[in-house]
């Protein structure tokens, strides 16, 4: 009777067990599938926003691109960087860019440039003449052009030496017959062109608290959400090690830094990183309750099941000594009434003695 009380106790503590442990790996599957399900709610808001600021800032560039290479397909471009000298032809390209600048909105310059980087035409006139580069920089500055597909050089977003206002640069390089350069024409669109279409974006749905596009070979802020930080070097931290980390292989990620969701995405084709931080606890605190809440109904069932495990192992100890105490109870009648019977054989040998 006793071994199988025990064995009753050992198989039922080994069901508890299991069912223990199938219970803790529910709730830590329960808990990947919730911190899969924060991660997807987080990444995709932050990648749809990266895609429409991709498409934006491509579409911004290539209208530029568009538009400078239809000033500088005009003969009045090429005449004049064959004949940089020929007042005529100064004249009358002067007058054509003068025209063409008219019809373009929000832009601060429009002009020629010998491969010395010499203006030869340009809408503010103070400009004529000057040489913008020197020795030390146009050779980079020329490479830039014939190493690129395109011939062209962007360099993103620069303060204005004629305005002090916020630009961005293009440069477009001209070759003649021969496919030799021969000059340069330039644009220099507004920022805040650029700028009024980020502003317009909706952002609440990523809370972010920083946004920037970032020259990746300067390391400076070509666009900022913050406007003073535009055009001034990186010095956060956690951006330069994202920066500092980037292969051809990563070109985009998000990780997380004392409670603020870092995003970043390269852009294509360019030089520039689209950077993104946000306020993490804003996306998981609807999570976090229910975290929490299945928590506590986790403890309450883990708790009830060891409750029932411990009643049940009492029950059938205080079963067993029941059982015990009557099986003792019988056998001390038993051996009563054998006494009792010996007792009478005893008296029933003595009085038979007797009357013999």
């Amino acid at each position: 009777m006793k071994k199988r009380s025990k064995l009753s106790i050992i198989i039922f503590i080994i069901i508890g067990i299991l069912i223990s442990a199938g219970n803790v790996f529910f709730c830590l599957d329960y808990k990947e599938n919730i911190d899969d399900l924060t991660k997807e709610s987080i990444e995709k808001p932050v990648s749809v926003l990266f895609d429409w600021q991709s498409n934006m800032i491509n579409k911004f560039i290539n209208n530029t691109k568009m538009q400078l290479r239809s000033y500088a397909a005009s003969g009045d471009v090429l005449n004049l960087l064959k004949d940089p000298d020929n007042p005529e032809l100064v004249k009358r390209c002067q007058e054509y860019t003068d025209r063409f600048f008219s019809n373009m909105d929000n832009w601060e310059g429009l002009y020629v440039e010998d491969w010395n980087t010499k203006v030869l035409c340009h809408v503010l006139p103070e400009k004529i003449g000057m040489i913008v580069r020197k020795n030390d920089t146009i050779e980079q500055f020329r490479r830039s052009m014939t190493d690129d597909p395109e011939g062209l050089y962007f360099n993103g977003a620069v303060q204005s030496s004629a305005t002090g206002k916020y630009v961005m640069s293009f440069c477009q390089m001209i070759t003649d017959e021969n496919d030799e350069p021969i000059g340069i024409v330039g644009a220099a669109p507004f920022l805040s062109s650029l700028k009024s279409r980020f502003d317009e974006m909706d952002m609440s749905a990523v809370n972010a608290e920083e946004y920037a596009v970032i020259n990746r070979d300067s390391y400076i802020y070509a666009y900022h959400s913050d406007n003073s930080m535009i055009g001034e070097e990186i010095m956060d931290a956690q951006l330069l090690k994202i920066m500092d980390g980037l292969t051809d292989e990563d070109t985009e990620g998000s990780y997380t830094h004392e409670g603020k969701l870092l995003s970043y995405k390269t852009l294509p084709g360019t030089n520039y990183l689209l950077y993104m931080k946000c306020d993490e606890s804003k996306f998981v605190n609807n999570d976090s309750s229910l975290d929490i809440k299945f928590i506590v109904l986790g403890a309450a069932f883990e708790f009830i099941l060891i409750l029932l495990i411990v009643v049940s192992i009492i029950a059938i100890c205080k079963g067993s000594s029941v059982k015990g105490s009557e099986a003792e109870t019988a056998v001390n009648a038993d051996e009563a009434a054998v006494q009792d019977v010996k007792a009478r054989v005893t008296e029933t040998e003595s009085e038979t003695n007797e009357n013999e």
